[in-house]
């Protein structure tokens, strides 16, 4: 991952770095970044709402517990073409890898570029949302999530 972070025209940095977010003017807070609505990149919230998000989904608000189980079967598990590590997905939610790292295997959600992360766990009724004002320098995850993930975890 680091030799492709380091080499501009990897897949990795043609993905993620056009445009380079953290080059313009108040990076991800861009009002143009923020009105372009790109998708996989567009969520602008709190950490209760993303929370509240991943708390909908696990209560059955917003899909059938059927449905959302669908959803969650893995449907690709392996080493990912642009991140260059291991990923694992379902219909549009991670599933525990090496990109999301969680301490439950029923866990799911996502990371984001900077740090944040939102979990729902259905095995322990579990929603977690984590945003940050100042993103970290990183594309899937941080340790500061996931040491946070894991205090959680610890706590139950």
């Amino acid at each position: 991952m680091a030799r492709a972070a380091f080499d501009p025209g990897s897949l990795m940095n043609r993905a993620l770095g056009n445009p380079a977010i953290n080059l313009l003017k108040g990076g991800a807070n861009n009002p143009v970044i923020l009105r372009a609505g790109w998708p996989a990149a567009g969520v602008v919230t709190t950490a209760r709402g993303l929370a509240g998000f991943y708390r909908a989904l696990i209560a059955g608000e917003i899909l059938r517990p059927g449905t959302l189980q669908e959803a969650l079967r893995p449907r690709v598990d392996g080493p990912d073409r642009v991140l260059v590590l291991g990923t694992s997905f379902g219909l549009g939610f991670m599933r525990p890898s090496a990109t999301f790292v969680v301490p439950s295997p029923g866990a799911f959600g996502h990371s984001g570029a900077g740090g944040s992360i939102g979990v729902g766990d259905p095995e322990r009724g579990l929603a977690i949302g984590y945003v940050m004002n100042r993103m970290a320098n990183a594309i899937s995850g941080n340790l500061r999530g996931i040491r946070l993930l894991q205090a959680v975890y610890d706590s139950l």
